[in-house]
């Protein structure tokens, strides 16, 4: 028995598998501590914590800091570790005073003391990340549920969901423009029944695929729809 595991693989920045990379986690594991000859590891712990941390190294690579999980789930990750160049011992200019350092407009930069290369690295970051305001694309009056999205190659956004009125749930779909605009809101479904379940999918031609479950008259049916960029036509009937 155990209270939580870490599985994956160790790696180097090519890809190829590391062997024998040693995995060391606090609490201590009671089993799996360095990975097979397929880089995988699978390391078990058998003590309670609220976070479980993680480090891997071997010899002749560079170290990755040590990373905190939260307990409430087992992890499965892919731990890619440095090549040994990319570690500078006091050398170049991380041994100069930083100050001269400034901010440029085109690479927004932060100065931390945290270290991760070399012992006075500078370390590089962006800028904050921009959200736009929230855009209501449900209507006011439905109960929406399971949203599911995906960007075709042009830049659309495609949007599906199930809204609930007067105990009926619909599929709804609905498409955000490169420019940041967005198209009317469709009924996919239009049916008698009930939708339940639904799954999205885009192919390689733009094309958009629904599929959804429905339930009537103490039945359930699985319904499939489809379109070109956006989803149009009637319903098919797949499955009793």
């Amino acid at each position: 028995m155990y209270t939580w595991a870490i599985i994956g693989t160790v790696k180097d920045n090519r890809g190829v598998p590391i062997v024998n990379a040693t995995i060391t986690t606090m609490p201590r594991a009671f089993r799996g501590f360095v990975s097979d000859e397929n880089g995988r590891f699978q390391t078990y712990v058998d003590e309670t914590n609220p976070l479980y941390a993680v480090s891997w190294n071997k010899a002749d690579y560079g170290v990755l800091p040590t990373t905190n999980y939260n307990s409430f789930r087992d992890v499965t990750l892919e731990a890619i570790l440095p090549p040994p160049d990319q570690s500078m011992g006091n050398g170049s200019f991380e041994a100069q005073n930083l100050a001269p350092w400034q901010t440029s407009t085109e690479l927004p930069a932060a100065l931390a003391s945290q270290q991760h290369i070399g012992e006075k690295a500078a370390l590089l970051g962006c800028s904050p990340l921009q959200l736009s305001a929230p855009h209501r694309i449900s209507a006011n009056s439905a109960n929406p549920a399971y949203p599911s999205m995906e960007m075709d190659s042009s830049g659309v956004l495609h949007v599906v969901w199930m809204e609930s009125a007067n105990s009926i749930s619909e599929v709804s779909y609905v498409q955000r423009r490169p420019d940041g605009s967005w198209s009317t809101v469709t009924n996919v479904s239009n049916t008698p029944g009930s939708a339940l379940q639904l799954q999205m999918a885009l192919d390689h031609h733009g094309g958009t695929h629904v599929v959804w479950t429905e339930a009537a008259n103490n039945r359930v049916a699985i319904y499939y729809k489809a379109g070109s960029r956006r989803v149009s036509g009637v319903p098919q009937r797949t499955h009793c």
